[in-house]
């Protein structure tokens, strides 16, 4: 509740400020029929997601980038000294809270390819919390129990 919404709008937001890059993500990541049509597509969606998640205002995006830290003290302070938020393993607190720090860890294991386009805006505000624990935290879930979606970079592919 406190982190889920406004890392979502704050993402859209600096995408939605950055054309050239929101149109490079939707040609990526749209479905098959959708991604033929490119620009109009990304048009499209930066509208949606600016009503939609109220990505269009800068007072709210400040607001969402104050939240967001908030969120990240908070998960630094709940972890303490532990490697998981609950108990000795891995649990459905630790996916959620790696899940919604997704976009701000970025971990290889991700869904987004290295080196996808990201809105500068957006790159601005996650680099310097980059050594931060709890963005090191949620790079450690991935790896540690997230299945990749894609060959590491220089791998050679599973055999089939």
């Amino acid at each position: 509740e406190e982190l889920g919404p406004y890392i979502r709008q704050l993402a859209w937001y600096e995408l939605g400020n950055d054309r050239e890059r929101f149109a490079e993500l939707m040609e990526e990541t749209a479905p098959g029929p959708l991604a033929r049509f490119g620009r109009p597509t990304a048009a499209y969606a930066r509208l949606y997601t600016a009503l939609r998640f109220r990505a269009g205002d800068a007072e709210e995006a400040e607001r969402g980038r104050a939240k967001v830290l908030a969120a990240l003290d908070r998960l630094e302070a709940e972890l303490g000294d532990s490697e998981y938020l609950v108990g000795d393993g891995f649990s459905v607190a630790d996916l959620t809270a790696a899940s919604l720090f997704y976009p701000l860890a970025l971990p290889e294991e991700g869904p987004l390819k290295p080196g996808s386009p990201s809105a500068r805006g957006f790159e601005a505000f996650r680099e310097p919390l980059e050594q931060r624990r709890g963005i090191q935290w949620v790079k450690e879930m991935f790896r540690r129990h997230r299945k990749p979606t894609r060959a590491p970079a220089g791998a050679a592919p599973a055999p089939g």
